[in-house]
């Protein structure tokens, strides 16, 4: 296959992505030879899975970290539980096959209604390629060598290098309106008879809003309402930025007179204020205002356009003058949020 000398084979990643991995990859590489090194120091058996069980736990934050701990740890002692429980109730002689194919049937069937214990299949396994003769032995060693790692990783995640959850959610918060500013400048733009590329911009502005949904979910010692609300004003000027763009691809509103010079406003104001609050500053009080007497006189101007004959335009027109709005109420109900802002 010929490469093109000027495309690069290497994934165009973002200063965030490259901090986000190195910190993955140091805080991995931190868990695993604490882990290693304190089962040696012990002479505890099952090191290695102890080993993966602390570099599974680690996470982007320390937030996700607690949370999949915890989950871990509830998980390792029902899979144990169960693991013994299949033992004992198979026949003696039928070997380990049977035994792991039972451990497995009622452990994935309890993960189907608890997601979040399905990392109790390890735990079973263990149990099931044990001894068949220390059963409890085996039990207790490759538990208490799960706990560990979980304890282990979770320590790990939140000293080296550590990031709090909500100081994610806001960076990719902001990355996210970022996007959603390039995305509803070209939609607005659409309406004019421009073409412009958002493809880029909606990819980025999808992974950041659900990082940052993630992030907000893993959040432990501190009250979400803040980036709950910032989330939920975000969701309303993305779709309504959907809206508008779905309308250009129809019919060009905007071109209408008296509308078009409104709508060019509309759009330079919005996405100004969008960046702002990408930036984590608060917006203009004469933008806001500004956009809002767009707005009005945009109304006023679809309202008098002369119909020139044809329900499309009549009836683009309004909806595009009611998707404007829904974007200018998105920037003020973000800008509404309280909250510390990340750092």
């Amino acid at each position: 296959m010929r490469i093109d000398p000027g495309m690069s084979v290497l994934p165009d990643l973002s200063r965030r992505q490259t901090r986000d991995a190195a910190r993955l990859a140091i805080q991995s590489a931190v868990a695993a030879a604490a882990m290693f090194t304190l089962m040696k120091a012990l002479g505890l058996p099952e090191r290695f899975v102890g080993v993966l069980s602390a570099v599974m736990v680690v996470q982007p934050s320390a937030g996700a970290a607690i949370g999949e701990a915890k989950d871990r740890f509830l998980a390792t002692i029902v899979g144990a539980i169960i693991g013994i429980i299949c033992l004992a109730l198979l026949p003696s002689g039928y070997g380990t096959a049977a035994a792991l194919a039972l451990s497995m049937l009622v452990m994935n069937a309890i993960a189907g209604f608890r997601e979040e214990w399905r990392y109790g299949v390890v735990a079973a396994v263990a149990l099931a390629l044990g001894s068949e003769t220390e059963i409890l032995q085996t039990a207790f060693d490759r538990s208490l060598a799960i706990g560990a790692g979980v304890v282990v990783g979770a320590a790990v995640t939140m000293i080296v290098w550590p990031d709090r959850a909500e100081q994610r959610a806001m960076r990719h918060l902001h990355s996210a309106l970022d996007a959603c500013a390039t995305f509803l400048s070209g939609s607005i733009a659409q309406n004019s008879g421009e073409t412009q590329d958002v493809d880029a911009a909606r990819r980025s502005y999808l992974t950041d809003v659900g990082t940052a949904r993630d992030a907000r979910d893993a959040v432990r010692f501190k009250d979400t309402k803040d980036l709950s609300c910032r989330i939920d004003a975000i969701e309303k000027l993305w779709t309504a930025s959907v809206f508008v763009l779905r309308i250009g691809e129809e019919a060009d509103p905007a071109k209408t007179a008296g509308l078009s010079d409104r709508v060019a406003s509309i759009r330079k104001g919005a996405e100004t204020a969008a960046r702002s609050l990408a930036d984590g500053q608060q917006v203009d009080a004469d933008i806001m205002a500004s956009l809002e007497a767009d707005l009005d006189a945009a109304r006023t101007a679809a309202i008098e356009a002369t119909d020139d004959g044809t329900n499309v335009d009549v009836t683009a027109r309004s909806a595009l003058v009611f998707a404007l709005g829904e974007i200018v109420d998105a920037l003020s109900a973000y800008d509404a949020c309280d909250g510390e802002e990340a750092a």
